[in-house]
């Protein structure tokens, strides 16, 4: 292979990696590891509206993040896969695991 050829797709395998860092994407993968939802890999869109059992991903608050990256059940900056159990206006009861 010519020199320029090689170059260029090496320019090309750098630019592909350092596009989605730059780009603000409309959906994204994440892999679930945690026992909140099955394991297994979740393709996460921009909702358009929610309803009661959607699933949804969330950034934890910074504490519970550092507790949970410590403890090994999370990476730093993964999100949590959750199910939504109520919306503005309406009341949620938990009582130990139950959620009502």
């Amino acid at each position: 292979m010519k020199r320029p050829v090689i170059l260029l797709l090496a320019a090309m395998g750098l630019a592909s990696l350092a596009a989605p860092s730059v780009a603000v994407l409309p959906a994204w993968l994440i892999w679930n590891a945690s026992a909140s939802v099955p394991l297994g890999l979740y393709w996460v869109e921009r909702p358009t509206g929610l309803e009661i059992g959607d699933l949804v991903a969330v950034m934890p608050p910074a504490p519970l993040a550092a507790f949970m990256v410590t403890r090994g059940y999370i990476g730093a900056d993964v999100p949590l896969l959750k199910h939504v159990a109520g919306l503005p206006g309406q009341r949620v009861c938990r009582s130990g695991a139950t959620i009502t």
